[in-house]
């Protein structure tokens, strides 16, 4: 693959280039991405995607008619997870230079914003859009907290998108007066799809990548707990292993096994849309652990879809679920708790009814992805307008 390769014929220059540094993965951060793109592209606008590698994030914005660029980098910042440090972090900071000159050449053939996913998207592409005189808006998806990492790229953002106000507090280093406040749209189709019909005993559904950070051995533990009360329950994980965490990936088969859970917990890989498999789904368990989680558009999802929503109290969920109203919050790292609450709801389908319609009601008047567009619309055209140019 050529160090900058254009998938598609380019139409023209691009209104907005959205960039996401995790193209092997199609989750959270790149469906709203893409959300927003199909958004812009239905509306007639040039989008363009910019990424690192070929993928499924890359398959799903050519699908929709944008112009896809890839950016190779140079070996040393081909890692994501563990395997960048020591030698490799050195590497990869003497080669940084080079993939920012291919960027800088890639970008100053189109014009208007660059609008990018997350800190590992930041630190590849945002010094070189400044030099190729692009503005830049930060999309963070993810909670890290080192002040250093996140006032160093929020100066080189003009402006700062969260999906929850509790996120400038839990990262030191964003200033409060650049941050905008978008929610994650979800797709229409998941307002569009109807509830499943109500049962005796319901299933379980789960959309979690295979990190440590989604507490996929906690839902484990979880669900043996379950399997000894209330047997008969179905769990199903939807989510693929995380690039770099392949050890994890093997220690959560293993104690799937060793709990006596591969009839009752299914791992069936990563999907597209996992929302789509939800119409036999009643109950949702988010069990995330309190580090970068923020507010995952899963949850959203499931909530769109009235299923009765489990999720561990961590990032901004308290401004998205009201407890005991549109869901059931948990103390993090309490698989106990989780267990509990998923008795609950199993044993009490009035409760799931009225939590599940509570929570579809939020996501149609908070997170519908009309609303979503015009607010991005919106931030981009005050960017331009700061800096002295007209939106394009």
């Amino acid at each position: 693959m050529n160090s900058a390769e254009t998938t598609t014929t380019p139409t023209g220059a691009a209104s907005v280039t959205f960039v996401d540094a995790y193209p092997h993965a199609f989750a959270g951060a790149q469906v709203v991405a893409w959300l927003l793109a199909r958004a812009e592209v239905a509306a007639g606008r040039p989008v363009q995607f910019l990424t690192t590698a070929g993928g499924p994030a890359t398959e799903q914005f050519l699908a929709i008619g944008a112009d896809v660029v890839v950016v190779t980098p140079p070996r040393a910042l081909r890692g994501y997870g563990r395997s960048t440090v020591g030698v490799r972090l050195l590497r990869a900071a003497l080669t940084m230079p080079i993939h920012w000159w291919r960027v800088r050449n890639t970008l100053r053939r189109s014009e208007g914003i660059v609008h990018v996913n997350d800190h590992r998207g930041m630190l590849l592409v945002a010094v070189p859009a400044r030099l190729a005189g692009r503005p830049v808006v930060w999309h963070v998806h993810s909670v890290h907290t080192s002040r250093a990492l996140n006032s160093g790229i929020a100066a080189l953002a003009h402006r700062i998108v969260v999906p929850a106000k509790a996120i400038v507090e839990r990262m030191p280093g964003i200033p409060p007066d650049k941050v905008d406040v978008l929610p994650n749209p979800v797709d229409q189709t998941v307002l569009e799809t109807e509830p499943s019909a109500e049962r005796e005993m319901p299933r379980i559904e789960s959309a979690l990548r295979i990190h440590p950070d989604k507490g996929v051995d906690l839902l484990l533990l979880a669900a043996a707990d379950l399997a000894a009360t209330d047997p008969g329950l179905s769990w199903t994980v939807h989510g693929g292993e995380q690039t770099g965490w392949s050890s994890y990936a093997e220690e959560i088969e293993s104690m799937r096994v060793e709990l006596g859970l591969t009839e009752i917990v299914h791992l069936v890989g990563r999907t597209d849309a996992p929302y789509s498999g939800w119409a036999a789904g009643d109950v949702y368990v988010q069990p995330a652990r309190d580090r970068t989680e923020i507010l995952p558009l899963a949850v959203i999802e499931a909530m769109g879809r009235a299923m009765a929503v489990v999720a561990t109290d961590v990032g901004a969920m308290r401004e998205l679920i009201e407890p005991g109203v549109t869901g059931i919050l948990v103390e993090p790292e309490r698989p106990d708790l989780l267990a509990e609450a998923v008795r609950a709801l199993a044993r009490d389908p009035s409760l799931r009814r009225r939590l599940g319609a509570a929570a579809r009601e939020v996501v149609v008047r908070r997170h519908h992805p009309d609303a979503a567009a015009g607010a991005l619309r919106d931030i981009h055209s005050r960017v331009l307008r700061d800096i002295g140019r007209r939106p394009t």
